[in-house]
């Protein structure tokens, strides 16, 4: 057998492990990207709704406003998918009205009773759950996925504190002044929930549009 055979077969034996394995951690780590794009984009959705809530009820609802939400709505294709075509109509619907109109339909939907106290906290169980496979990314990847999931737990800090506040407004105890003051810090902490969740949302869509279009790049190369 000609050495450069030996040697040709020897080279092979080393590589063709490192390469499975190459090619091992490659699939696992796109399987995983799926999975926790799937549970962000679910998230995501959710969000919106809170901060279209809070935002009708207590913060800024403007033209600008349903000029951000309603793309981000519109490519919504998940498993609520009925329930947000349905929210992207109405959005629509508002941007058609004058801005006379719609600041006449935000004040009407403001002197309606305020559907806050529903505010339910947010979880990633999915990302929790692999936490440990997370060095299969790059660096970057790591610090937008970590700060999305701490800056998750501080905005539940906050539905805490709403719900904590919202508790105390049927405290039969409670004088008129106290009264007054834990109205006030309930409407103040709505609004944070609003500006904390709009914030979320977008940090989220910076790793979503990310991966689509490192898909849609593979996709071309690939045809």
């Amino acid at each position: 057998m000609n050495i450069l055979d030996v040697l040709f077969g020897w080279i092979l034996g080393i590589l063709s492990p490192l390469v499975v394995e190459k090619v091992k951690k490659r699939l696992q780590r796109e399987e995983l990207k799926d999975g926790l794009i799937i549970e962000l984009e679910e998230v995501q959705i959710k969000l919106i709704s809170l901060t279209y809530l809070m935002n009708s009820d207590y913060g800024t609802f403007d033209r600008q406003f349903l000029q951000w939400i309603e793309p981000l709505v519109r490519k919504y294709k998940g498993i609520e998918i009925s329930r947000v075509t349905n929210i992207s109509k109405h959005i629509n619907s508002l941007l058609l009205l004058t801005d006379g109109l719609l600041s006449e339909h935000v004040e009407q939907s403001r002197r309606e009773s305020p559907t806050g106290a529903s505010v339910k906290k947010f979880y990633l169980p999915f990302l929790n759950s692999k936490l440990d496979s997370l060095s299969l990314f790059d660096c970057e990847f790591q610090r937008r996925i970590l700060d999305i999931n701490a800056q998750l737990l501080t905005l539940n800090g906050e539905i805490e504190r709403a719900q904590f506040y919202h508790a105390k407004t049927f405290d039969s105890s409670l004088g008129e002044n106290n009264y007054n003051i834990v109205n006030k810090n309930l409407d103040m902490t709505y609004r944070n929930i609003g500006d904390m969740s709009r914030k979320l949302v977008d940090r989220i869509d910076i790793v979503i549009s990310e991966k689509l279009t490192s898909h849609n790049t593979l996709k071309h190369h690939s045809t």
